[in-house]
This record gives C-alpha cells, sequence and structure tokens, in this order.
C-alpha cells in the first residue's frame, strides 16, 4: 500500500471513518492507483482545513444566492 487506509487517514485528522469514505466516494481526497489516500496530497494541514471548512462553505453559499437573485431578476 502506497499511502493511507481510510482507518489511518480518519485517526489521523480526527474525523469518523465514515466521514472518510464520504469524502472518497465524492472525490474529495486524492488517492493512489492502490485505491489508498494520499494525505499529502494537498500539502495543507487538515485541521486548519476542517475549522475553516464552515467558513468556505458559508461564502460559497452567499455566492450562489447572489447569482440565483442576480438570474431571477434579470
Amino acid at each position: 500500500m502506497q499511502g493511507m487506509s481510510e482507518r489511518q487517514y480518519a485517526a489521523r485528522v480526527g474525523f469518523s471513518r465514515g466521514a472518510i469514505q464520504k469524502a472518497k466516494a465524492a472525490e474529495r481526497l486524492v488517492l493512489y492507483p492502490d485505491g489508498s489516500i494520499d494525505a499529502e496530497a494537498l500539502g495543507l494541514n487538515t485541521l486548519i482545513c476542517a475549522e475553516l471548512l464552515p467558513d468556505i462553505e458559508a461564502m460559497m453559499v452567499r455566492g450562489l444566492n447572489a447569482q440565483i437573485r442576480t438570474e431571477q431578476d434579470g
């Protein structure tokens, strides 16, 4: 195995294995050809990313809402 298993990665980033499986299914993780997880692919601290995710999602939702309003008005 080149990278980390789902269990190993879950323990490393502090999420449940189920959350890792969902992220894997949604293609949010970088995988090696053998299906193992490349934990260093993005070069980002995963705990920091987890802390920032709600703020990033909120900004995305605000942008989408603005786009929808523009399309409805225009």
